[in-house]
């Protein structure tokens, strides 16, 4: 097995308003987002994390590798339990099998935090609201029809702010066929946040999207290259032999 000690930074844009539901109310807010005690909006790791592993799951599906998702239940699922190996559990862990890497919360980033905060005569407050308010209206499926006495109103914030973020941890994975000293699981959880494009609440009506960039990659110790992880990211031809590989490691180990 490769251990690989890695510490990841990367910038999330939104293309478009996005909400983090809290399931609390603010004031005559219904559905408010998820706040700094300060104010300003962030994105919860845990999100991240989540979104994270449905795109890795979708990619490893695609290119042959075997994943389960989290949540699978039956008498029958002991899938988690045995020896074969699941590339998307490796990363983010699974319910008998702890994750070795963490998701920070992702900040506003400082460039739009001081737009925010500085006014014109250069004293620091916050004179723009990172956030927007939307009255909505709940629909009934069947009759397409809005429902009686359901409007309310939510909280999003604003399209165009990017945060900054930080991923954190060790991997120990499988060496990759055609790259030794990488791993099929970084490959993996590179490609999943290369791919992001959605984010948060209400993505079906628009909200939350979003694109992601790799700011920084540190691999035991050693910084990558931009293109280093553009070239990284070439393991993803070899996925479909995942699970050679990892017999062969079980084997040698």
């Amino acid at each position: 097995m490769l251990s690989e000690r890695i510490d990841l930074r990367y910038r999330l844009h939104f293309r478009s308003a996005f909400h983090f539901g809290t399931g609390l109310r603010a004031g005559l807010v219904h559905r408010a987002i998820a706040r700094r005690r300060d104010g300003m909006p962030f994105v919860p790791g845990s999100t991240l994390k989540g979104v994270l592993r449905d795109q890795a799951t979708q990619i490893a599906h695609l290119l042959g590798a075997a994943a389960r998702p989290p949540h699978a239940l039956g008498e029958e699922d002991v899938g988690e339990f045995a020896k074969d190996g699941d590339v998307v559990a490796g990363i983010f862990g699974s319910r008998v099998l702890a994750g070795t890497i963490s998701f920070d919360d992702a900040l506003l980033c400082a460039e739009d935090e001081a737009l925010l905060r500085i006014g014109d005569d250069g004293r620091e407050r916050l004179v723009l609201s990172p956030t927007e308010t939307r009255t909505q209206v709940s629909m009934s499926r069947r009759l397409g029809t809005a429902r009686r006495g359901l409007l309310f109103t939510s909280e999003y914030g604003l399209g165009g702010l990017r945060f900054d973020g930080r991923i954190v941890g060790v991997l120990r994975g499988v060496p990759l066929l055609s790259d030794p000293t990488r791993s099929y699981e970084l490959t993996l959880l590179l490609a999943a946040l290369k791919s992001l494009a959605r984010i948060g609440g209400n993505s079906s009506a628009g909200a939350g999207q979003v694109t992601c960039v790799i700011e920084a990659l540190s691999v035991n110790g050693g910084e990558l290259s931009e293109e280093a992880v553009d070239s990284a990211l070439g393991g993803l031809a070899d996925m479909e032999l995942y699970q050679l590989s990892y017999g062969d490691e079980g084997e040698a180990s």
